[in-house]
């Protein structure tokens, strides 16, 4: 009642669950819905003015959840159990994670992209479930779009720069180089006799 339904997904244990966002906005609730209709609040986030919404959640297995929160001001990832207990935070610092990509529970990896370099530059990054270093998966300067294969051995990167159109590349999960699907070849600012934007 007087509220947005503004997710929905299912858990691996088959339970339908919500992200229920308050009229205002500045509230969220991940909430599970058993068969009977009874329901279980797993997670709940206040902010002010408003809450920022995204679509960062990952069921796993055993039915513990990444989650993308604002709750220090910065966007990060968080793993929670199976009741929404917080385990861990995964990231953490003065800058954003932008997307939550995949996760890859055989080699208990969460990659998503971020400003951890710098807010004019958007990269892949990867990071263990159990926490620890973060690691930067693309290098070329830009803002990095990127699709992982279901079975997490390589990724499509597609980026941009300042200085150069959107080109697209297959890598593999270390970041390295495989193909160019796409190379815009003469789409630079130096090519095209243009001055590329500050």
């Amino acid at each position: 009642r007087d509220g947005y339904i503004a997710r929905v997904g299912w858990r691996p244990d088959g339970l339908l669950t919500a992200q229920l966002l308050s009229r205002d906005q500045s509230g969220l609730r991940l909430v599970s819905f058993a068969a009977d209709g009874s329901s279980t609040l797993l997670i709940a986030e206040h902010s002010e003015p408003w809450l920022n919404l995204a679509g960062d959640t990952h069921f796993l297995k055993d039915n513990s959840v990444v989650w993308t929160s604002e709750r220090t001001g910065f966007r990060h990832i968080y793993l929670h159990d199976a009741a929404g207990t917080p385990m861990r935070a995964l990231t953490e610092g003065d800058w954003v994670v932008t997307s939550l990509v995949d996760v890859d529970e055989e080699s208990r990896t969460v990659f998503f992209i971020a400003t951890r370099d710098g807010v004019s530059e958007r990269h892949l990054y990867g990071i263990s479930l159990d926490g620890g270093e973060v690691t930067r998966l693309t290098s070329e300067p830009g803002y990095h779009s990127i699709s992982i294969s279901p079975n997490h051995s390589h990724f499509i990167d597609s980026w941009s720069s300042l200085h150069h159109a959107p080109r697209v590349a297959l890598r593999r999960m270390d970041g390295a180089f495989e193909a160019m699907i796409f190379e815009n070849a003469g789409n630079t600012t130096a090519a095209l006799g243009l001055v590329a934007p500050e």
